[in-house]
């Protein structure tokens, strides 16, 4: 049985009482329905060889033992009534009261009961949701939009038992796969549809971020998932051992998100590789190409945002950045801004970045002067106009972003490169965060800052113009 994430007494009430009818019986099918809890999951790991009906026992004599400590009477009558095989009579001749009364002591000990382990479950919930969301990238956004509709159809096919053991959101850059990816890992840990939720960002080697050979997305894959794994089950692995990996995803349900993964050969061989580890545990990829495998693999593509949707955005990050006038503009007032970037998640989001140095209208008859027609010649104008706008120590800051790793990096790390001094550095970071040019990354741990995949792009072939 799959609970929510807070468990309430009166859910799982029946479930103790139908174990407890069932004490004697070897062939009890009602503690199937504690296989949910995280509790019996936890004393499965400690002794992975007992069978179910002897973990459920255990943690109702634990439990038991518990209320014995604040409800005497109650827990002898529970103990009496089905763990000694006594009836209610016996019981009640043993404590001098009447069957009435008995049968009230009962009803009340099996509430207590089940208020205890709620207790316990919901604080290990609490536990774990924290544990597995400090694992996870910070979000890349403040709030989602167009894409609740698509969460929730994703959310129900991974909570499907006939779901595809991989699914693909498939997209342009900048069309907000990573964005939709993290809101349904957040679902999923809130559903407690997995033990754990592995987050993998592949860092392709060369500047125009693809793999040179699928072998090598592959090696880097199997490095990461490896350290995700030990850190979560604090277990040692040899990296080299395949096997070690696929019996643990076998045997801990998993969903692993492989993020970044954009060229489709690397796409096919790692689904290719991964066919035989998966289920129970499944695989939610982001990419820019479409698996040509449709076999055992679901894919979405993500489309450009409404127009109403984009108008939605629009406002929402003209009102964080403080444009009061833009956050309040009119549908006709913002059509020229989605007839040009076509409702694309990242173009929106620059030209608000954009606008708090540059008049509106300033930048939206550059960019129609220069006509953007394709995805890539839009970004590009629109980068070059957010270039001229930036001060001298936030262009150096951003021209010295592709030196650093994929993954980001940390302040001090990105102050050496950039050869800033502490207060200009920061006063950089504001400025190219303030324009959506700077991604903060990593964990709430360890922050870490980076750029997008686009911006990288950019600044390789407009500004540094090096070779990709």
């Amino acid at each position: 049985m799959n609970f929510s994430a807070s468990i309430e007494p009166s859910q799982i009430r029946p479930l103790i009482h139908a174990v407890l009818r069932e004490w004697h019986k070897p062939d009890s099918q009602a503690t199937e329905s504690f296989t949910g809890l995280l509790l019996t999951q936890q004393l499965q790991a400690e002794n992975e060889v007992a069978p179910l009906l002897d973990t459920i026992h255990t943690l109702l004599r634990n439990f038991l033992n518990k209320l014995a400590d604040q409800d005497t009477e109650g827990a002898n009558v529970l103990q009496q009534r089905f763990l000694d095989q006594n009836t209610v009579r016996q019981v009640a001749q043993e404590i001098g009261l009447s069957i009435d009364s008995t049968n009230r002591i009962q009803q009340q000990a099996l509430v207590s009961l089940a208020t205890l382990i709620a207790q316990a479950e919901n604080q290990l919930r609490d536990t774990r949701i924290s544990q597995m969301e400090s694992l996870l990238p910070s979000a890349p956004y403040k709030k989602l939009f167009g894409r609740d509709t698509l969460v929730q159809r994703l959310v129900a096919d991974l909570e499907s038992s006939e779901t595809h053991p991989f699914i693909a959101l498939a997209g342009l850059g900048g069309i907000g796969k990573t964005a939709v990816a993290h809101a349904i890992a957040q679902a999923v840990l809130w559903r407690f549809m997995f033990q754990q939720v592995l987050w993998l960002h592949l860092e392709a080697p060369s500047m125009h971020g693809y793999f040179p050979e699928p072998e090598q997305a592959w090696l880097q894959l199997k490095a990461k998932l490896i350290h995700e794994l030990e850190k979560t089950e604090n277990l040692e692995a040899n990296s080299q051992d395949e096997n070690w990996l696929r019996h643990q995803l076998k045997n801990h349900p998993s969903l692993i998100i492989i993020d970044n993964l954009e060229d489709q050969k690397d796409v096919d061989f790692i689904i290719k590789k991964l066919g035989h580890w998966a289920r129970p545990s499944l695989f939610l990829l982001t990419t820019r190409s479409q698996p040509a495998t449709v076999i055992d693999v679901l894919t979405y593509s993500l489309e450009e945002l409404t127009q109403a949707e984009s108008f939605n955005f629009i406002r929402f990050e003209a009102n964080h950045r403080g444009l009061s006038k833009l956050a309040t503009a009119s549908k006709s007032q913002l059509m020229p801004i989605y007839q040009i970037t076509g409702g694309h998640p990242l173009a929106l989001k620059l030209i608000a970045g954009l606008a708090t140095s540059v008049p509106l209208t300033a930048i939206l008859e550059d960019l129609k002067r220069d006509r953007p027609g394709p995805t890539d010649d839009m970004y590009r104008n629109i980068y070059r106009r957010a270039w001229q706008s930036l001060s001298p120590n936030a262009r150096l800051l951003l021209q010295s972003m592709p030196l650093i790793g994929k993954s980001g990096a940390l302040p001090e790390q990105m102050i050496a490169v950039c050869q800033l001094g502490e207060a200009p550095f920061w006063e950089a970071v504001q400025e190219l965060f303030g324009r959506s040019l700077l991604e903060v990354r990593g964990t709430v741990w360890e922050r870490r800052y980076g750029i997008h995949q686009l911006t990288e792009t950019f600044l390789n072939t407009e500004i540094n113009r090096w070779d990709v």
